[in-house]
């Protein structure tokens, strides 16, 4: 096993087609799918995906998917989006070659959105076919699975928010982790809520998964974690270490 930024390169490299499509382990392919990405490349996008097909079982599949994903359902808009994940991207070999693939420091997280903002530096733009259908299938199917995932994810945007400061703009929460750490973590709990509630008003057609409800919230807790993590400066050498309990989020089994 490799990181997957660098299995992808590999496959790219190896590739001699027109476009290039990279298809996460845990994802199925609708029938019809690759038509329709293939129908959506037309536009001129500089890379694409398909729509997750959210389903209900198991339930901690279901709540990772809506977190992750929640632009990217069989249940949205085609059109344009401001970044792109990687469970089914598509995009033309020539830009590809300009781009210069995934950057392979980002690991085990964020590669895609780094490709994703070099290509909008670049002029390109990036779409979404829903009607090109994924089945995503994630192994991570409890609690404590899906918080060490999206700690991860929390943990390597840090690096994406600096590094690309002017196409995601600024967070009060990226803000409030940083300067303010003890605070963000006193005031997790309510932000999460907040967060997780203006995905349902935002997107109405997410109401049919209501019952995901306290499992997006514990999801986001897990993302603000990691960025928390990623935020707070490592000890000076000869500087002391609090060795007290662990927290309990970083001791879910």
């Amino acid at each position: 096993p490799i990181p997957a930024a660098a299995a992808r390169n590999l496959g790219a490299a190896a590739a001699t087609g027109e476009y290039l499509l990279f298809v996460d382990a845990d994802c199925l392919l609708e029938p019809d799918a690759l038509e329709r990405l293939l129908e959506a490349a037309q536009a001129g996008y500089g890379a694409l995906v398909g729509g997750v097909l959210p389903e209900p079982h198991p339930y901690w599949v279901l709540c990772s998917n809506l977190m992750a994903f929640p632009e990217y359902l069989t249940l949205d808009r085609a059109g344009e989006r401001g970044s792109l994940p990687s469970f089914c991207l598509m995009m033309p070999r020539r830009i590809w070659e300009v781009i210069g693939g995934f950057d392979e420091s980002y690991h085990p997280t964020c590669e895609d959105l780094d490709l994703c903002f070099r290509l909008r530096r670049a002029g390109y733009r990036l779409g979404c076919a829903p009607s090109a259908a994924v089945r995503h299938r994630s192994s991570r199917a409890s609690a404590g699975a899906v918080w060490r995932q999206h700690a991860l994810y929390g943990k390597g945007y840090y690096r994406i928010q600096h590094t690309y400061s002017d196409i995601v703009g600024p967070s009060q929460a990226a803000w409030l982790a940083e300067h303010l750490p003890r605070l963000a973590a006193a005031l997790s709990v309510p932000i999460a809520v907040i967060f997780v509630l203006r995905m349902f008003v935002r997107r109405p057609h997410m109401l049919r998964f209501w019952h995901a409800l306290p499992g997006l919230i514990w999801i986001r807790l897990a993302w603000y974690d990691g960025f928390r993590m990623a935020s707070t400066p490592a000890p000076r050498p000869g500087a002391a270490v609090w060795r007290g309990t662990a927290s309990p989020n970083r001791s879910i089994p």
